[in-house]
């Protein structure tokens, strides 16, 4: 993908998390869509690139959320790395195994978001901040974001073996 698409792409998740996700929410539970685009960055780019994606994305969320900055990024960071360990060590992931990736990362994210806040802020009880706000956004995320992150990695794959096949033409 091009710097450009990237860019655009970061800039309309970051829209669409911070204008029109919280219109979704349930219970006061939101999908965490930069999480979803970390994840995609993870496995398909690898490990520094999706720490870098989330990372990046987390912050930009923050800023523009008005959240303490730096809880997004590096909850997003987390979910990089663990989708970019899952990327380099399985070739040809079926969906099964993006949907066990995609819920073990984005709960590690929500892991980290709640020991940060727990470690900042002293709110929430490890338990009651598991059953009642990592575990039914880990689940709504996955549920909301799966489909989309399969289509996203076919197209992005399809992408690259047609211009693969370009080059080979070419030679």
């Amino acid at each position: 993908m091009k710097k450009a698409n990237i860019l655009a792409l970061f800039l309309l998740v970051l829209v669409v998390q911070v204008v029109f996700v919280p219109h979704i929410s349930i219970g006061g539970i939101q999908p965490d869509l930069p999480f979803l685009v970390a994840y995609v960055a993870g496995v398909h780019w690898g490990f520094l690139r999706g720490m870098a994606a989330g990372a990046g994305l987390g912050l930009l969320v923050d800023v523009a959320g008005g959240a303490a900055v730096g809880l997004s990024a590096m909850s997003g960071m987390m979910v990089g790395a663990a989708a970019g360990l899952l990327g380099g060590h399985v070739y040809r992931p079926t969906p099964a195994v993006h949907a066990g990736g995609l819920f073990g990362s984005v709960f590690l994210g929500g892991m980290t978001t709640l020991i940060l806040v727990q470690l900042l802020y002293s709110a929430y009880e490890w338990l009651d901040g598991m059953g009642a706000i990592v575990l039914p956004q880990t689940l709504y995320t996955v549920a909301v974001g799966l489909p989309g992150v399969l289509i996203f990695l076919y197209r992005i794959e399809k992408g690259e073996s047609v211009r693969k096949s370009r080059e080979g033409n070419a030679a």
